[in-house]
């Protein structure tokens, strides 16, 4: 949800996913990994909201090659693991969790 004109405003609160840098203080990030932080989300949520996802995307990408391997995921009912084991799911891997 960028401004109109496409840009953020100057002390607008915003949430980004950088290639790199991620813990810096200031990083330049590409407006389209970039958008605009509702009031109603406090920071600790937002800070949290896309770790499960992306750590679960790396750990797919860490693994290669997915159809036709047999995966045994424990602790699948958490954040991380629901999102890896719908990744591995749809990459073609047959998922058992527990």
């Amino acid at each position: 949800m960028l401004a109109a004109d496409g840009m953020v405003r100057a002390g607008q609160r915003v949430v980004a996913h950088p290639e790199a840098s991620g813990w810096a203080e200031r990083v330049v990030v590409p407006l389209d990994r970039l958008a605009v932080l509702p009031d109603a989300v406090d920071l600790c949520t937002a800070a949290a909201l896309p770790l499960a996802g992306l750590t679960a995307l790396r750990l797919v990408r860490v693994i290669g090659s997915l159809p036709g391997r047999s995966i045994l995921l424990t602790g699948a009912s958490g954040g991380v693991g629901h999102y890896f084991v719908e990744l591995a799911a749809a990459g073609g891997a047959q998922v058992t969790a527990l």
